[in-house]
């Protein structure tokens, strides 16, 4: 079942790391109502320093800053690690749900979560994508058409994890800078 824990992972990530306002089904990822910061413009080892600081003054603009950590898709990630020196004292943390050149920080003091503690995980498959039903309503009526996994030699499985995030402190989130040649920067090149 490694599989499923790695989708549920991603799927977890993908929202938490976004700008997705939420609904009743999913709390609103981190960036939501976050204005985006502009980048430097020219790329380089220059315009990433100066990126990295427009993010830091955010956050101490906010209020916060002092246990920030830098999330950062995985190659800028990557090469962030590689540009830093030895006395660089902020964590830099690679994500696979980040857009490719998407830089952020996070104070995470200010990061509250919970979980339930087990998932869920449902295997009953209904195949009507139409108007699809309970698969016995209350009256004990069985939804059709319904087919058994093994008929169909198929694996689905349903998981559902109950959980939520935000932060304490307004700000204390920076979202992602998106400017091409900033960006590109992250990732040695001038274009993406």
């Amino acid at each position: 079942m490694g599989w499923q824990r790695r989708g549920a992972e991603l799927a977890l990530n993908v929202q938490m790391w976004s700008a997705d306002p939420g609904d009743a089904t999913k709390p609103p990822g981190l960036f939501a109502g976050v204005t985006p910061i502009g980048a430097t413009t020219g790329g380089g080892t220059n315009a990433m320093t100066d990126d990295l600081g427009k993010l830091f003054a955010a956050l101490a603009a906010n209020g916060g800053g002092k246990t920030a950590v830098i999330i950062a898709a995985m190659p800028q990630a990557a090469k962030l690690k590689a540009t830093v020196g030895p006395k660089f004292d902020y964590d830099i943390i690679a994500s696979t749900a980040l857009p490719t050149g998407t830089v952020a920080v996070l104070v995470v003091a200010s990061f509250v979560s919970g979980f339930r503690q087990h998932g869920r995980i449902y295997g009953a498959l209904h195949m009507e994508d139409t108007t699809p039903a309970d698969i016995v309503s209350a009256g004990g009526t069985v939804a059709t058409p319904m087919k058994s996994l093994f008929q169909i030699d198929a694996i689905a499985l349903k998981t559902t994890l109950w959980a939520a995030w935000g932060l304490r402190a307004a700000g204390h989130c920076q979202l992602p800078m998106t400017t091409v040649a900033s960006c590109a920067s992250f990732v040695g090149s001038t274009t993406r």
